[in-house]
């Protein structure tokens, strides 16, 4: 980054995408606008990069931005090119973001990358205080103990906030985000204040994410501290929490209400089979999904229908059950490898898990335990949500796989090899 252009000791580049770090914060209309401001900022700023080492730069571009080729190529075979072309449009962000970054940054400094994620952790905490305030209005914890799968208050209270309908998996994916920052912080601080802020702030958003019982939420959440101990060198330390966070899991499953009631009771009277006349809940209406799913992709099995046709397929095939489920809310495929199967194919598929790959191994090669958590965020998130249909979804991911990515640059175009070796000068540009 230029040294002329700071604000407070901060690349003004950096503030400008830190700014699209807020966006939890915002409603989807308007971060759209965000993010075509910011381009366009970060292009009259650095226009004259856009040409330097383009070479590099296109690799990157294409790699980063393959989930969403894979869904233009398949808009040319679909037959509701209109459907098609407005989903097409919402994944924008997986090809703005790379484009805008590796054309007119340089290479991200890791403290950079962690300004840029505090900023998002930061408003993650702004935003539960923002709900835990409408759930304490709404006279929601005095109720707790009543609270059973078919009826969470607190899911149906973020859902209906007039800043915006908030989908508690993706407030969740979010905040699992920030508790991973949170927890790595922890290991890096000796100030014992700093350490209870921290231990306070992951334990307030831990709650929240309790409070909104997001399965695959909880899970994921689960995963991310064990990935942080994971990493901890102390055997001893680390056996012991480990202990600690298998307690933890298993007490609160079987002896908090809401949870029990979302991971036990729900499947303990529901069957495994899809819904019949008025009795259908989360479970069985998802084993109609994706049965819908798997008798399309069977059919389909190459290239997929194209994504302007995916929810066309899904509805005609909800038609076969009896019951009026399908017809109450416009269910799509919930998970996006069963999406991604669905448009794009098994070619489209294979191209989708190599390009996850190669953010994977790039994560690892570095033992990056940031970006290794919000890659495995993703990867979970993908099981049970189409988490790069929606806006919420595609600009997380777009956002922050672009930062860590422009962060690891020199890495990542090693795997390409244009750079045979990587040096001290190298490695001093990235710390």
């Amino acid at each position: 980054m230029e040294k002329n252009n700071k604000i407070l000791g901060v690349d003004l580049n950096v503030i400008l995408l830190g700014v699209v770090c807020l966006f939890p914060l915002f409603k989807i209309s308007f971060n759209t606008y965000l993010i075509i401001l910011w381009a366009f900022g970060a292009a009259i700023l650095n226009w004259k990069k856009a040409h330097v080492n383009l070479k590099l730069k296109k690799n990157l571009i294409l790699v980063a931005s393959l989930p969403f080729l894979i869904i233009v190529v398949s808009l040319f075979y679909s037959n509701d090119i209109f459907h098609g072309v407005e989903k097409t449009i919402q994944a924008l962000p997986i090809l703005i973001f790379p484009v805008v970054v590796f054309l007119f940054y340089d290479g991200f400094k890791k403290k950079e990358v962690l300004f840029l994620i505090m900023v998002f952790s930061i408003v993650c905490v702004t935003h539960s205080i923002y709900l835990n305030y409408n759930f304490l209005s709404s006279g929601l914890f005095g109720s707790i103990g009543e609270i059973r799968f078919y009826n969470n208050p607190f899911r149906r209270i973020a859902h209906q906030l007039q800043w915006g309908d908030l989908h508690p998996t993706y407030v969740t994916l979010w905040y699992v985000m920030a508790i991973g920052f949170f927890a790595s912080r922890i290991k890096k601080t000796k100030n014992i204040l700093r350490v209870a802020l921290l231990v306070c702030l992951i334990l307030y958003l831990s709650f929240t994410i309790l409070l909104l019982s997001s399965r695959i939420g909880i899970l994921a959440l689960s995963v991310i501290f064990l990935i942080n101990v994971f990493f901890i060198r102390s055997a001893k330390i680390k056996a012991t929490l480990i202990l600690l966070l298998t307690a933890s899991f298993f007490s609160a499953l079987f002896f908090t209400p809401m949870l029990k009631s979302r991971f036990l009771q729900e499947f303990k009277v529901t069957k495994l089979a899809p819904p019949e006349g008025k009795r259908h809940n989360s479970i069985n209406i998802r084993v109609g999904i994706y049965s819908c799913a798997a008798q399309i992709i069977k059919e389909n099995s190459a290239f997929g229908v194209g994504i302007g046709d995916v929810q066309h397929e899904l509805v005609r095939c909800y038609g076969q059950y009896n019951t009026d489920a399908y017809q109450l809310k416009n269910y799509n495929s919930h998970s996006y490898y069963l999406n991604v199967l669905l448009f794009g194919g098994i070619i489209g598929f294979l191209l989708f898990i190599s390009a996850f790959l190669f953010f994977v191994f790039v994560s690892f090669r570095n033992k990056d335990v940031l970006y290794i958590s919000f890659l495995t965020l993703i990867l979970i998130f993908m099981i049970t949500e189409n988490i790069l249909s929606r806006n919420h979804g595609v600009l997380f991911f777009g956002l922050f796989n672009t930062i860590f990515l422009n962060h690891y640059k020199v890495y990542a175009n090693r795997l390409f090899g244009y750079i045979p070796q990587f040096n001290r000068k190298a490695r001093k540009n990235i710390e």
